[in-house]
């Protein structure tokens, strides 16, 4: 019941964005279990040839952190695997919506057991040089792939 009232007590923009970002998870999620990854976010170069993206206007860095707030508090509560790759499609799609630019960055890395743990990938949004999504642990990855729109 705390949650409901805790909802509730949104304003009506943050709870479409928290309602839209549940959805663009769940849609993520089903995706990902059924479409190869290079179709779902097309890498084209090395972390080297992203082209850099103009700016952000102030307007466009308050919607897309506000997204960003929606995707992460909506991961919390939605059912299922919410991995960094999956908000990451999310945030993508409701920051399209929004025509709003961004980059997606893929780093690859050692599990935290050491250098015979094992591989580990993570994935993280920005809009220009604030973060969306995924900044949680991403300086121990080294960046694989870039895309940006």
């Amino acid at each position: 019941m705390r949650r409901l009232r805790t909802f509730l007590a949104l304003d009506a923009q943050r709870r479409r964005l928290f309602l839209g970002a549940f959805r663009r998870l769940r849609t993520a999620r089903r995706a990902l279990r059924e479409q190869p990854f290079r179709d779902l976010l097309p890498v084209a170069g090395a972390p080297g040839d992203a082209t850099p993206l103009a700016a952000p206007s102030k307007r466009d860095m308050e919607r897309a952190q506000a997204i960003g707030w929606a995707v992460r508090t909506a991961a919390r509560y939605a059912p299922g695997d919410n991995s960094c790759l999956v908000q990451v499609l999310a945030a993508r799609d409701l920051l399209q919506e929004a025509g709003i630019a961004g980059t997606v960055f893929i780093g690859a890395g050692q599990d935290a057991g050491g250098s015979n743990a094992g591989f580990a990938a993570h994935a993280w949004l920005k809009c220009g040089d604030a973060f969306v999504t995924g900044e949680a642990g991403h300086e121990r990855y080294a960046v694989i792939a870039v895309v940006s729109w």
